[in-house]
Formats: C-alpha cells, sequence, structure tokens
C-alpha cells in the first residue's frame, strides 16, 4: 500500500537501463541509489507506513512492458528521473515522464532530477536535448569533478549519503502533505522562529554548498524559503513564484560561483543575475538584508559578465564556514524585535556606589529595553558637583532604585535619608521608591523598615522578573 492517498505509488524512478549496467554481481547504480533512498525516506515518513517506489529490474522488451512503466508513472506522486545521455536518447524514459506529467495536475512541481554525470556537457554536439519541462527542473548533482574529469559518486560514500538525504528530504515535503492523516498523525512541521531566509536558486556547481547551508539553518530553526525546498521552474513561472516569496523574506542569501547557470527563453537574463536583481530592488526599498557569497578567485573562471556579478560591492568573497555563521547572526538580528516606543516624560534613578556600578548597570540596561531613560550616579567631577548632581536626579526623577551590593549598611542609610528628605520638594511623588538587595549574601543587616519600600531580592542573582513588573508601572 503507497505512503500517499490517490496514488498507486509515492515515487516512480526512471532511468535507462545502461546507466545500472555493472561488471560484477554488485547492484547497479541506479539500484544502489533506489536502495538507499527508500532507507532514507522511510526514516522520514511518519506513521507505519512504507514508501511504495516503482523501480523496473527487468529487461525491457515489448510494447507490453511500456503500457506497464507508463501505467505506472502515470499513477505515481513523484518522479525522480535518473538523467544522463541514454535517458535523454531512449524513447521509453521519455514516455514515463509524459505519462506521469499527463497523470495529475500540478505534477511538473513534483519532478525531482538527479544528474549521473553533467548532462549539458555530454549532450553538446550529439544533437540531443531534454524535453520541458526536465530542461529546466532542479538536477541534483550526483557526480563530482576532479581536475576537469567528472566521475559518478560512489555509493556508501560521504557525498553520495548526504546528496540521498537531500533527495529524501525534497520527497518528503510533497509526500507527506499527499498523505492526509491514513497513516496515523501526520507530525508538526519543525519549529520554527524569526523571519524567513530566502535562498535563492544557485548553479549544478553549487548544490552541495545550498544543501550544506540549509541544513545548518534548519538546526537553529531557521524559517526557509521556498517552502518545498525549490520552485517552479521556467521564466514566467519562477519569477511569479520567486517574487512572492522574496515579499516575505527578512534575510536574502545568495551563492555565486562562475558558471553563468541556466536561461530560459522567457528569462533571458537567467535564473541567477534575475534572483540578484530583485533582490537588489528589495533591498532598495525595504531594507533588506543582502547575504551573497563567493569563494576567494571564483571570478578568475568566469566569464566576463558572471565576472562583473562576482564583483559586485555586496557579494562577499569568504570561507564558507564563516559566511555560514554571518547568514545565522544576519537572521538573528533581522528577527530581534523592535526596541519598544520610548516612554515620554519617565525617567528612573539608579543611585549606587562605586562597588556597585555593574548591577546598577543591568538595571539600566532593563529600563533601557522597555524604552525607558534611565541615569545613573555621576562617574566622576568634583564633590561638590556628585552632590549637586545626585540632587538634581532625585528631585526631577519618575522613580527611584537603591542599589546595595558592596556598599555598606551606612552608605544605604545616608543614602536613603537624603532621598526622604527630598520627598517634601519633589512636585510630585516618585511612582516608585525601590531597594535591590545584590549579592553578596550574607550581609549584616541594614534595620531600614519602610513600607513603601519596594524591595527587589537579587542576592542570588538578577531577578529581572521582578524588576520587569516594577518597569511596567511607568508604561502607559
Amino acid at each position: 500500500m503507497p505512503y500517499t492517498r490517490d496514488f498507486a505509488w509515492d515515487v516512480f524512478v526512471s532511468y535507462a537501463h545502461d546507466d545500472n549496467a555493472s561488471a560484477s554481481a554488485e547492484a547497479g547504480w541506479v539500484s544502489r541509489f533506489k536502495a538507499d533512498l527508500a532507507v532514507a525516506l522511510r526514516r522520514r515518513l511518519p506513521g507505519s507506513g512504507q514508501p511504495a517506489i516503482f523501480f523496473d529490474t527487468s529487461e525491457v522488451a515489448g510494447n507490453d512492458r511500456l503500457s506497464v512503466f507508463t501505467e505506472a508513472a502515470s499513477r505515481a506522486a513523484a518522479l525522480v528521473p535518473v538523467l544522463s545521455p541514454r535517458f535523454v536518447g531512449r524513447d521509453w524514459t521519455q514516455r514515463e515522464v509524459q505519462a506521469f506529467l499527463g497523470g495529475h495536475p500540478n505534477a511538473a512541481t513534483r519532478v525531482f532530477a538527479i544528474e549521473c554525470e553533467p548532462l549539458d556537457a555530454a549532450l553538446e554536439g550529439t544533437g540531443l536535448s531534454l524535453e520541458p519541462p526536465l530542461d529546466q527542473a532542479i538536477r541534483k548533482p550526483f557526480f563530482e569533478t576532479i581536475e576537469g574529469k567528472s566521475y559518478r559518486l560512489t555509493p556508501g560514500s560521504e557525498k553520495w549519503n548526504r546528496r540521498i538525504e537531500d533527495v529524501a528530504d525534497d520527497l518528503r515535503k510533497v509526500l507527506v502533505p499527499l498523505a492526509g492523516h491514513q497513516n496515523g498523525t501526520v507530525p508538526a512541521a519543525p519549529v520554527t522562529s524569526g523571519v524567513p531566509v530566502l535562498l535563492a536558486q544557485v548553479t549544478d556547481d553549487l548544490e552541495e554548498e545550498r544543501d550544506q547551508l540549509r541544513r545548518h539553518l534548519e538546526q537553529f530553526g531557521v524559517p526557509l524559503l521556498p517552502a518545498q525546498g525549490l520552485w517552479p521552474q521556467g521564466g514566467e513561472a519562477f519569477s511569479g513564484a520567486f517574487a512572492e516569496d522574496l515579499a516575505k523574506a527578512g534575510v536574502y542569501v545568495q551563492l555565486l560561483g562562475p558558471l553563468r547557470g541556466r536561461c530560459p527563453p522567457d528569462l533571458p537574463e537567467g535564473y541567477v543575475r534575475h534572483q540578484r536583481d530583485a533582490a537588489r530592488a528589495a533591498a532598495a526599498s525595504r531594507r533588506l538584508p543582502l547575504m551573497l557569497w563567493r569563494r576567494p578567485g571564483a571570478e578568475a573562471a568566469a566569464p566576463s559578465d558572471v565576472a562583473e556579478l562576482l564583483a559586485s560591492p555586496e557579494v562577499r568573497a569568504q570561507g564558507f564556514e564563516a559566511f555560514k555563521g554571518e547568514v545565522v547572526e544576519a537572521w538573528r538580528r533581522a528577527s530581534a524585535p523592535p526596541p519598544p516606543a520610548p516612554v515620554q516624560g519617565f525617567m528612573v534613578f539608579v543611585n549606587a556606589d562605586a562597588e556597585d556600578m555593574a548591577l546598577a548597570a543591568a538595571i539600566g540596561e532593563a529600563c533601557g529595553r522597555r524604552g525607558i531613560a534611565c541615569l545613573l550616579p555621576l562617574p566622576d567631577g568634583t564633590p561638590e558637583e556628585r552632590s549637586a548632581d545626585l540632587e538634581d536626579n532625585l528631585l526631577s526623577c519618575s522613580a527611584m532604585v537603591l542599589v546595595w551590593g558592596n556598599a555598606t549598611a551606612g552608605w544605604l542609610r545616608g543614602h536613603y535619608r537624603q532621598a526622604r528628605k527630598l520627598l517634601p520638594k519633589r512636585e510630585n511623588p516618585p511612582l516608585f521608591f525601590a531597594l535591590c538587595d545584590g549579592p553578596p549574601p550574607g550581609k549584616p543587616p541594614h534595620n531600614l523598615i519602610d513600607p513603601g519600600l519596594t524591595m527587589i531580592d537579587w542576592r542570588g542573582g538578577a531577578d529581572h522578573g521582578a524588576l520587569a513588573a516594577l518597569l511596567d508601572r511607568l508604561r502607559p
């Protein structure tokens, strides 16, 4: 029984049999891909259902078998084509793709292509080409290029496993909503907070870095756009979907490299430049933070138009690990709540001895976070100047806090008496008169008893809740 509702198969893997050929008794390359994908996908699907993956292992012979394949493709929830020159040149694989696309509305948004070799370079001069919509589909590269030569990823290698996990993640995002509740309770979406971060579409050579960055941000609970991991391809569909997400984004991130990337006929500037230009416009109109990255030296291998883009002043040429950390910090800054509106006409005076200024400063910071003005004692000046400043503060403040930590009980009692003497001279009584009793604990008693004095016990450490309750009295 498939995991999804209303489909006969959850995933249809379409491939050319030549790409699965093995010279030994070991499973072929595509067979290993299907087996590892099934394991990774099963771990991601909630409930007790198993993913139903259609994967043909027979040698094709006769139109009776073709009808079986096209029927299965038309009734699959997602398609994973394994792209290669053999795939493009094979009539049967093309019919499978067309059957899938004709099976359900919006089927083109559920195509998750992988490449077992650099397809564009391999097709050059052959007269072969991908048919729409595969020609604009995002492709996960399952190859690596070493000294100018491309090699398939080795099954079980670290890069192979990461790519398998990425494909399984993408599939999960479409399969779970299509399952309804028939396989048990669908888990809530991962807990995220803060503004969304938009991860721009990248060229094929940067897919691995984009996936690394996505996983890194997910660990911090960062909400990501696009929500499904990718946008529909083709100029008109892409630009519309991208614009909608860009309007929601709180931070824009784009990884750039020496490749120009694909340029569909209705988006002649290409996906890379279109995204950069749209993000620039958004940054100018609403101060959207732009986080653009390239490897140091990437411009040396780029054509002139791409080199010009890489040299843009907003592009950061730095190590990728450092950039990942900066993206998190940019998200935190963008997600921080705006400062509260200033409380007009109110000022708190925090009186403390020199030894307790750290405690006084903590109270001052708490006031600032609530938009409340705060004055601490004058740090220098003549005795006369400091005395005059103290008196002015006691007469003009809206509320006052005495801090007692390392100061002597004599200092506390003297400043308390001075404040009480000045109360008759004030136009209005203070909204509160508080004593913050800070560390160290075990001090001798101050023997100060005043029912109108609010006590803030900080002997065991700062209790911002008690202080916040006092400060909130000052807000209208």
